[in-house]
């Protein structure tokens, strides 16, 4: 991949498939963002290499501050990884 001095955030990177995408990412020489609710996770995925942020996807104004915060410190964003998931678990039909 080309993503030396790239400038990644990935949703969802304090567990599963976006950890895995988070490190491989920085494997490659990104410098990632993570969001996700549980700050804890997302910075154990990064390290001290990236910058983990306490980020609900659901809550807009959240989303936005967040990415204002990102450009105002890196001065762009190169790749975004939408991986997070919303949803809720419903009782299947019987």
């Amino acid at each position: 991949m080309r993503l030396q001095n790239k400038v990644a955030v990935v949703t969802g990177a304090g567990q599963g498939m976006g950890r895995a995408i988070a490190r491989l990412f920085q494997t490659e020489g990104a410098t990632v963002v993570g969001f996700d609710v549980h700050l804890a996770a997302v910075q154990e995925t990064l390290g001290a290499k990236g910058l983990a942020l306490d980020v609900n996807i659901a809550d807009s104004a959240a989303v936005n501050a967040a990415f204002d915060a990102i450009v105002e410190k890196f001065g762009r964003v190169d790749v975004l990884v939408n991986n997070a998931g919303i949803g809720s678990v419903d009782k299947f039909a019987e």
